[in-house]
């Protein structure tokens, strides 16, 4: 009778044993993808109210939301693992995070691709592609590389055309765009240039209004390039304005005011950035407030609107586009439908076209 009970007893310390040691016990989700000194976010599974964390000797404080606990990290260079102390408790954690040099390796090649083959589609996916690879190296193993074109597909591509965000500025570049068109072929673009082209009388004065176009379309990026480039092709083409410096007026504008005009496509993505960064830094001024004091410090957009204006009115050009210019001047055009002089000859025209631009 005896013996049975002590093996009773044996088998309920057994049993209840797990609970003790679940009280007490602390798990942590590490994200599928860390990369140094990047904030990530790590879920903590626990059965005690927990509200600070010692990570490495750091103190983290805990967050919660909609019943998930979680606490945001930035992993040291060179850290192999996280010992994670909380009250009596403490879990260690081993991680393999990307190098942070790396990140600039995919969009590195990308650039690289486009200017050397002059197709844009390919290169970016092949920077996709030698991203995907990084990210599985590291946290699948070597031979999880030879997957990367799949998980680009069924991963990666999906998951970005599914978000609502992205699917928003697909249909809305549709929609745009067919818009033009529908004015285009109703000769609305026709009468905009008609009514245009008294105003612009030389290259000089086409340019300008090409900027003027492009700040007062300021709602969007998208809809800016669409609506200023097809507007002001025919016109540009007519005063001798090359399509490169069309083009640069154009993207030189439209990404520039949209960073920093009031209401634009941009503040809800903006505004939704600084809305987490204040919920996780405690700050309770608005958002909008925000936006609306860091405008001063919006260096790029706003030098960049004026770089332009200096362009317009000192007549300089450099580089590639100095050449393109010239050509455009002398009427000969170096796209891929016409042809391309040599270098005698383009010196030649250069030389004698420089005193008619300025």
């Amino acid at each position: 009778m005896k013996k049975n009970k002590i093996i009773g007893l044996i088998i309920f310390i057994i049993f209840i044993s797990p609970c003790f040691l679940d009280a007490q016990e602390i798990q942590i989700k590490t994200p599928k993808h860390l990369i140094e000194t990047v904030p990530a976010k790590f879920e903590l599974v626990t059965k005690n109210t927990i509200d600070t964390l010692n990570i490495n000797g750091e103190k983290i404080i805990v967050l919660r939301d909609n019943g998930q606990v979680y606490f945001n990290y930035s992993v040291k260079k060179n850290t192999n693992y996280l010992i994670i102390k909380a009250n009596n408790s403490s879990v260690k954690v081993e991680i393999n995070p990307i190098p942070l040099w790396l990140s600039i390796i995919p969009p590195l090649i990308a650039i690289l691709l486009a200017l050397v083959f002059k197709e844009v589609v390919s290169s970016l996916f092949i920077g996709i592609l030698i991203g995907i690879s990084i990210l599985q190296g590291y946290s699948s193993g070597f031979l999880s590389i030879l997957t990367a074109p799949l998980i680009a597909v069924d991963t990666y591509i999906l998951e970005a055309l599914s978000d609502l965000g992205h699917l928003s500025i697909i249909v809305f570049s549709m929609l745009i765009g067919g818009t033009v068109m529908v004015i285009s072929k109703n000769g609305g673009m026709k009468g905009i240039v008609n009514l245009l082209t008294p105003y612009a009388k030389n290259a000089k004065s086409g340019q300008l209004i090409t900027w003027f176009l492009g700040i007062i379309i300021f709602f969007d990026d998208y809809a800016n390039s669409l609506v200023v480039g097809n507007t002001m092709k025919p016109i540009t083409d007519k005063l001798k304005i090359s399509r490169e410096k069309l083009s640069y007026l154009v993207d030189s504008t439209a990404a520039p005011i949209a960073a920093i005009a009031f209401i634009t496509t941009w503040i809800g993505a903006e505004l939704s950035y600084i809305d987490d960064a204040t919920i996780h830094l405690g700050i309770k001024e608005s958002s909008y407030s925000i936006f609306l004091n860091s405008l001063k410090y919006s260096f790029y957009p706003i030098l960049t609107l004026i770089f332009i204006l200096l362009i317009i009115f000192s007549k300089k050009e450099f580089g590639p586009m100095f050449s393109a210019e010239v050509n455009a001047r002398a009427g000969i055009k170096n796209n891929k439908h016409q042809f391309l002089l040599d270098k005698k000859q383009t010196k030649n025209i250069e030389s004698e076209t420089v005193m008619k631009m300025h």
